[in-house]
């Protein structure tokens, strides 16, 4: 089903906004992925700038690291874990911090400043420590009872075809609602957020901005929008690459951008992908056959208590070319017998195979 653009304007018509093509080839799912790549090197408008797999935009520190903290909270609860986890791998470390405001998480969005007592210091000891951080936002979501919801955010949140503005609602119950990616005033908030934390204030090395490359676009009705009602490619040719385009542009040297799993058409402007969700029974490499050394992939769930399933998830994110962990120190930490060492040989082998797997073109 592919939504027309402004479906329900009588004497609309439609027409796909590219060719179809089938071909039949010899070969596997690799041999498939090539015919792809070579496509979308040319074709498609996503496709990162330069031609070599090492991307040149992306800072040099973001295509070495090779392994990644999952954090939560004030500094008591990050600093100290993550220190302890870098200088126990011996490899270029990165932390995912959450929860660094004030605000609860999945609350009040988009307002999370002020930040958390000693947020500042901590990254300040971390980035000391070697150790690389990147706070999450959301880049998507806007929090319906904030007092400035119904004056400054509800004309540019998207809206139903009663026109209605949608609702989602996650963990924390709030009724948060996807804002229309097209508006000015969107744009400008999520620039204005990102670009405060990479500033001299707080200093980040990156910032992960959720939702963009994993939830859904919302069929957007609002006439005032500027944009077809309903379906189209307003999403992202309106939406969101003119934002990131922005945004890159206005990046101190040195600092990235990340976003939830690996939707292909952000690649331009992700300098990651956090695939947390590449955990399928049988599955094959074959996004990092076509994007791998133009956007960094990390992270898997290390979910339950299963350290064999851990194990295996490393293993495969290495083979796969991926940038190891997504995790709470103390997976790493607290078994120095097995699951420890077996990350620690995992990180260091992928550091040590950094022009293959981090920039480098994935062969057969």
């Amino acid at each position: 089903c592919w939504p027309g653009a402004d479906a329900g304007v009588p004497g609309t018509g439609f027409d796909h906004p590219g060719d179809c093509v089938v071909e039949g080839i010899s070969g596997d799912w690799f041999d498939a992925a090539q015919v792809y790549k070579a496509w979308a090197r040319t074709e498609a408008g996503w496709w990162p700038k330069g031609e070599q797999e090492s991307r040149p935009d992306t800072p040099q520190w973001m295509k070495d690291v090779s392994m990644w903290a999952l954090c939560s909270g004030g500094p008591d609860k990050v600093v100290q874990p993550c220190k302890e986890l870098a200088q126990y791998m011996g490899v270029p470390t990165a932390v995912h911090w959450y929860s660094w405001h004030q605000i609860p998480f999945d609350d009040n969005y988009p307002h999370y400043f002020p930040v958390k007592e000693g947020f500042v210091d901590g990254v300040r000891e971390l980035q000391e420590a070697g150790v690389r951080v990147m706070p999450y936002i959301n880049g998507r979501l806007w929090d319906s009872d904030t007092e400035d919801f119904p004056t400054v955010a509800l004309p540019a949140a998207t809206k139903d075809e009663k026109g209605e503005h949608y609702v989602e609602i996650y963990g924390s119950k709030q009724k948060l609602v996807p804002m229309c990616p097209t508006q000015k005033l969107w744009q400008d908030k999520v620039q204005e957020i990102v670009l405060t934390l990479v500033g001299p204030r707080y200093n980040v090395d990156g910032v992960y901005i959720d939702q963009i490359g994993a939830a859904a676009p919302r069929l957007c009705f609002d006439k005032t929008h500027g944009h077809p009602l309903c379906g189209g490619h307003w999403w992202t040719t309106d939406g969101y690459w003119p934002m990131l385009e922005s945004l890159q542009s206005r990046m101190p040297q040195g600092k990235m951008i990340t976003t939830e799993c690996n939707a292909e058409s952000y690649c331009r402007w992700m300098d990651g992908y956090l695939s947390w969700h590449f955990q399928e029974q049988g599955q094959i490499p074959l996004f990092a056959a076509v994007y791998g050394g133009h956007a960094q992939i990390f992270s898997r769930a290390y979910n339950g208590k299963d350290k064999l399933s851990y194990r295996m998830k490393a293993a495969q994110s290495l083979v796969f070319g991926e940038q190891i962990g997504w995790l709470n120190p103390s997976i790493v930490l607290g078994d120095k017998q097995v699951t420890g060492p077996f990350f620690r040989r995992v990180a260091r082998l992928r550091h040590a195979l950094l022009p293959y797997l981090s920039w480098g073109e994935m062969q057969r």
